[in-house]
C-alpha cells in the first residue's frame, strides 16, 4: 500500500510525498485547489481549434498534458491547465470562451484583464461570413468553394 502525505500547502503550491518504493514525487496546483479536487474538476482534453475565442497564457509547447475545468466566476468559460514538460507543475495554459456567450470585445477585455498574453478570436465558419456579403457574391463564392 502507498502511503502519500501532503508537507507543504499555500496559496499556489501542494507538495504531496509519496512512499512508494521512490524517493518522492511532488505535485502543484494551481490556485486553491487541493489534489482531489483538482482531478474531480478537470477532464484530460486534446488541443484543437474550435469555434472559441481563446486567451494563451503561456505556449502550448510548455506543456505536455493538458486538462479542461470550467469557470464560473462571472460568465462561465473554460480554463485549460497544463502540465509544464518534466515536472508535475500544474498551471493555467490558456481561456477559452464560447463565441455565443462572448462577443469579442468581453472575451478581450476579459483576457486582458486575466493575465492573457494573447487574445485569439473565433474563427468564423464560411458561411457565416458569405451571408454577410452581398447576394451575388456570395453565390459565386460559394460556387467557387463547392458549397453549393
Amino acid at each position: 500500500m502507498t502511503n502519500a502525505k501532503v508537507i507543504e500547502k499555500n496559496d499556489d503550491l501542494v507538495v504531496i510525498e509519496v512512499d512508494a518504493g521512490y524517493s518522492a514525487t511532488f505535485l502543484e496546483l494551481p490556485g486553491s485547489y487541493s489534489p482531489e479536487s483538482f482531478f474531480k474538476a478537470t477532464e484530460v482534453v486534446e488541443i484543437q481549434k474550435q469555434d472559441c475565442h481563446t486567451c494563451p497564457h503561456a505556449s502550448s509547447s510548455k506543456f505536455d498534458k493538458i486538462r479542461k475545468g470550467v469557470s464560473e466566476e462571472g460568465k462561465t468559460h473554460d480554463v485549460l491547465y497544463g502540465r509544464v514538460i518534466g515536472t508535475n507543475r500544474w498551471e493555467v495554459a490558456s481561456f477559452m470562451y464560447e463565441k455565443a456567450e462572448w462577443s469579442d470585445e468581453e472575451a478581450k477585455e476579459h483576457c486582458k484583464s486575466h493575465g492573457g498574453v494573447a487574445f485569439e478570436k473565433a474563427v468564423e465558419k464560411v458561411e457565416e461570413v458569405l451571408d454577410t456579403l452581398p447576394t451575388n457574391l456570395a453565390a459565386k463564392l460559394k460556387e467557387l468553394l463547392g458549397l453549393g
